[in-house]
Order: structure tokens, then sequence, then C-alpha cells
């Protein structure tokens, strides 16, 4: 993994769907395609936050779904989840897993800026990006917005039933009431 967590966002730059959609061609997770996030658990993150109770069953809305973990675990804990991915075979692996757990998930298939949203807010947007410490509190720790935590994952030994890699930054942000 890099050295310096910033140049993961710069390799995040300029990305379009086709490229992701050329990422997640291959389902496999194996010494061919070693994407340590390419696995069935959820982020460490969310199964602590729910664990501690800084969250709560809700309206929840995952920006850049991939293979669609972390919207079926939301699922299976009683929130209503509506998942967004760039990558047309990264949203059909969301459809997939969630329709072999039962679990209701409604996923669109585009770029975040083009998603469509029902009436209303959402309890939780959850991404689990790889964006540096830096980057994320730019972008949510100003009004009206607050870092609720933010922290780099922990990391799990892969026999885990949850994903963590130290390497990424994890962030908890709210509105400021």
């Amino acid at each position: 993994m890099p050295d310096d967590p910033r140049s993961l966002d710069a390799l995040l730059e300029d990305r379009g769907g086709g490229w992701w959609s050329a990422f997640f061609a291959d389902r496999a997770k194996d010494s061919a395609n070693p994407c340590p996030f390419l696995v069935d658990w959820p982020d460490e993150s969310l199964v602590a936050w729910f664990r501690e109770g800084l969250l709560a069953p809700g309206r929840v809305l995952e920006l850049g779904c991939g293979n669609g973990r972390n919207a079926v675990h939301l699922a299976s804990l009683g929130c209503t989840v509506d998942a967004v991915d760039f990558s047309e075979r990264a949203a059909e692996w969301t459809e997939t897993r969630a329709r072999s757990a039962g679990a209701a998930v409604t996923v669109q298939r585009c770029s975040i800026f083009d998603a469509t949203f029902p009436d209303g807010s959402y309890d939780l947007v959850y991404d689990s990006g790889c964006f540096s410490e830096d980057r994320l509190r730019a972008l949510w720790d100003e009004a009206p917005f607050r870092v609720r935590e933010l922290r780099q994952m922990r990391e799990t030994d892969g026999k885990d039933t949850c994903f963590g890699q130290g390497f990424l930054w994890v962030l908890l942000a709210s509105k400021r009431r």
C-alpha cells in the first residue's frame, strides 16, 4: 500500500464508468486480482458504529457501493438502503448479492452527480472510499456538517467477519443541529 495516503486520492481522480466497470469485471479475489475490499464482509467501522450505538437502523445512502457488501449488511440491520455506483458491473454485483441475501437494496447505475434521490433526507450517507484524512476533513468538517469520528480503519486479519485495512480512512459525519 502507498506510504502517503494522499496518493490514493490522485489514483482515483478522472476515473470514468468504463474504467470502474473493467475494475469490477472479475469477481474473484485471488493473486491475479488482489484488491483487498472484494470480500463478503462489511467494513469494521460500520459494525463498530452500530455496536457502539453511534448509528441505528434508518434510511441509508451508500455512495460507490462496489460489490454490495456494505449495502447488504446495512439492509440486514433493518436499514432502508439506496446504493449508487458508477460501474454497471458493480451495480449488477450489488443487485445480485442483495437478491441472494433477500435484502431490499435499491441500486442506481450512474455517477453520484446524476443520481436521483427520493424526497427527504438520509440518516446515514456512507462512502467506503480511499480519501486521505485532510481531504475528508476538508469535505465534511464545515457547516452544516460536523465530524463525529475520523480515523484510520482498524486492520483485520482477513479471517474476521468484517473488513479493515489500516491505510483507509473512515468518517462518520452528521448535520449540525
